[in-house]
């Protein structure tokens, strides 16, 4: 899932949401995400995808540390600084040049980025611009719909409401998903829903303070949460099929689709289409 503000399901005060302003998290404790980030990641890259000899007795898992170096065009002393946390801030070449040897997908590289400080956003409020405009789409859709910024849900549609209704707390994608008592018996794949929604949080959360606070939250609340986390996996791949039992109907059998908003990044639209006449049947009823 994906989502911002409200802490209801239910679309707020416009110009309270419009004037919340987030702020990017500056500091770290300990080593350092970039380094943990680096260590893990590293772990997973087999030799053979870079045409390097495997095999053998190697004493670690994955690459070496000598090897990301040579890759990445950086001697192995700093490249070993930055895995321990004593150094930071790579310049942009050598942090591409990094995620390129660690075999990183493009949203990867940008995660890299931000965790080396090298592309943190303005500070911006968390809602769209037009967002009168967007709620009457969602209200104008037959389909349970919600709009998100950066993990938060910001407002839905009745049909949205209706479906979740059994899901506290709501004001979160990721903490409806992890928080809510209700949800492992909601979500028929409520671990394939749970996978999703950590990998996009982790897209935000050296973006936001309040992601980060989230994160942080969920990992001493959730072990499920917590062994997710650690796995350091970044993605925003919404598309998915998303069975669900609902109190009221039964089983239904929906997509999860998302749609970019135009000039408001960190913000999309989550619409959850019914498969079959039977799922539209359930969905009409709930509203």
């Amino acid at each position: 899932m994906t989502a911002h503000n409200n802490r209801t399901y239910v679309i707020a005060d416009a110009a309270t949401i419009t004037g919340w302003v987030v702020t990017p998290r500056t500091s770290h404790p300990g080593k350092g995400p970039l380094a943990e980030y680096l260590s893990v990641r590293r772990s997973r890259v087999l030799p053979e995808q870079h045409e390097l000899v495997g095999g053998g007795h190697r004493q670690v898992p994955g690459l070496r540390r000598d090897e990301v170096a040579v890759l990445a065009g950086i001697s192995t002393d700093y490249y070993t600084r930055l895995e321990q946390g004593r150094e930071r801030h790579p310049s942009h070449k050598v942090t591409v040049g990094i995620g390129q040897a660690l075999a990183l997908k493009d949203e990867e590289v940008q995660h890299l980025l931000r965790l080396a400080s090298l592309a943190e956003p303005e500070q911006r409020p968390v809602t769209p611009p037009h967002l009168a405009q967007t709620q009457h789409m969602l209200d104008s859709l037959h389909v349970p719909a919600l709009l998100s910024s950066a993990t938060d849900i910001v407002s839905s549609n009745k049909q949205a409401d209706a479906l979740f209704e059994s899901l506290h707390p709501r004001d979160n994608l990721v903490h409806m998903v992890f928080g809510s008592p209700a949800a492992k018996d909601f979500f028929l794949d409520w671990d394939g829903m749970a996978v999703k929604a950590v990998n996009c949080l982790r897209m935000f959360v050296d973006h936001y303070v309040k992601m980060a606070d989230l994160a942080e939250r969920l990992t001493r609340e959730s072990e499920d949460f917590s062994r997710l986390w650690a796995d350091h996996t970044v993605g925003r791949n919404f598309g998915m099929s998303m069975p669900v039992r609902h109190p009221r109907v039964g089983e239904i059998r929906l997509t999860q689709q998302i749609l970019n908003i135009p000039g408001a990044e960190d913000n999309v639209v989550l619409i959850f289409p019914p498969v079959d006449a039977p799922a539209a049947e359930a969905v009409a009823k709930l509203a």
